[in-house]
């Protein structure tokens, strides 16, 4: 946790009110990333968004000019007038609200959408956190001379 984030048990400070000023989303991703569901929910709904690509790969999200835009260092994070909104589960629901036309969350039927909701938390805590594991194995063991060689063993299957 970056050292300016608060921990998790304390509410964040409410946003000032303020009208938002309409400009086009600014999309944050990582190619071949868990973002790549929200890359494409941003497609689907066809509404105009510039995508800026962020190399986890390369540790991007870890440089201050990306920590200044979303101080978790994490993707996905989208720029919606102004005001930040991260993890795919949060990104898809706004998206789906914003956008109803696109038929992203079946709206008109509480259980149909709560199920859509159980399957998005579902990839975002048990899906990824598995993919993780193999592809970003040094996030998950002590001893990072062991990710090299943990890596390769669970990729051949």
């Amino acid at each position: 946790m970056p050292p300016t984030a608060s921990p998790f048990w304390r509410r964040p400070p409410a946003e000032p009110a303020r009208k938002p000023v309409a400009t086009v989303p600014r999309f944050y991703f990582s190619p071949n990333a868990c973002s790549l569901g929200v890359h494409i929910a941003f497609e689907e709904v066809g509404a105009p968004y510039q995508a800026i690509a962020v190399r986890v790969s390369e540790g991007e999200q870890k440089l201050p000019a990306f920590l200044e835009i979303n101080p978790m260092g994490r993707v996905p994070a989208a720029l919606i007038d102004g005001r930040l909104l991260t993890e795919c589960g949060a990104v898809l629901t706004y998206l789906a609200l914003r956008h109803p036309e696109a038929g992203l969350l079946p709206l008109g039927d509480p259980y149909l959408a709560a199920k859509a909701t159980e399957w998005i938390s579902w990839f975002a805590s048990t899906v990824h956190i598995s993919f993780a594991q193999i592809w970003r194995s040094e996030r998950f063991t002590g001893d990072p001379t062991l990710a090299p060689v943990w890596r390769p063993m669970h990729r051949s299957g």
